[in-house]
């Protein structure tokens, strides 16, 4: 995998962010924010445990941090990223769903900074048929990064493709090696997207010029997440971050182990 940038703050964010682990798992427990309970957590301290999990990283709100100081502060090795914006775009059809959603960013990377993170994480969503609402996200997702950059943290940025002008074609290759490159293009320092279709898998994930994170992509199941992360890792995925993979999980556990058990498969030089 080649990078975009190069120069010792550069490097140092993105180790920072992914370390040395030749795969990264990631728990996502920062959902809440968008859709409301996830699982069976309906206490924000019952995601406790997915942040105790064998796993590299979690991704946190910024209010939720406090609740989770106490295992970052045993697990210093355990990255902290934390979510600075909202989106009503994930709603489903049981909780007021949207078409057409849209965002507002509700911390900073100097919050996220102060309270201990090693990284932030922005959506900057694609394909809204209002241009307005994509031109807003692209500002927002372009100030997140430099932000973090100037108090020395790493940002992913989430290019996902959603909304009225690309209804039907979100994940397919076009539209996400465009969302891929619009993020490095804003100086994402790592970008988060959806499993592409598969037959696109190889040319999606090898579009990325920096570090390229899976996100939960229906159907969710052990068998799927599992999946997913070998054929990222064969593909050149720097890892996953995963949500409803995990929380819909009867052993998430288990499931961590699966996954790095099918990354081990591969080997790192063999991925161009």
């Amino acid at each position: 995998m080649t990078t975009v940038a190069n120069g010792l703050p550069a490097v140092r964010r993105r180790r920072r962010l992914l370390g040395d682990t030749d795969f990264s798992v990631i728990a996502c427990a920062d959902v809440g924010l968008q859709v409301g309970p996830p699982g069976a957590s309906t206490r924000l301290d019952h995601l406790r445990r997915f942040a105790e999990l064998p796993i590299d990283g979690v991704v946190l709100t910024q209010a939720a941090v406090p609740t989770f100081a106490d295992i970052l502060v045993k697990r210093p090795q355990l990255r902290l990223i934390v979510r600075l914006d909202w989106c009503s775009q994930w709603r489903g059809a049981h909780l007021s769903p949207v078409v057409d959603g849209t965002g507002v960013t509700v911390s900073s990377p100097a919050e996220a900074a102060a309270s201990g993170a090693d990284g932030v994480i922005h959506y900057c969503l694609l394909g809204h048929s209002d241009p307005r609402v994509e031109a807003d996200y692209i500002a927002r997702a372009a100030q997140a990064v430099r932000e973090a950059h100037a108090v020395g943290l790493a940002c992913i940025l989430e290019p996902l493709i959603r909304g009225g002008n690309a209804a039907g074609n979100e994940r397919d290759a076009a539209h996400m090696t465009w969302g891929i490159r619009t993020a490095e293009e804003l100086g994402a320092d790592a970008v988060k997207v959806e499993f592409p279709l598969d037959a696109d898998a190889e040319t999606v994930i090898g579009s990325a010029a920096v570090p390229l994170l899976l996100a939960s992509t229906p159907p969710i199941s052990y068998d799927e997440a599992v999946r997913r992360a070998l054929a990222g890792a064969a593909s050149g995925a720097a890892g996953v971050a995963y949500s409803t993979d995990f929380f819909a999980a009867e052993r998430p556990d288990d499931l961590v182990a699966g996954i790095r058990a099918a990354a081990s498969q591969i080997s790192r030089k063999d991925i161009p």
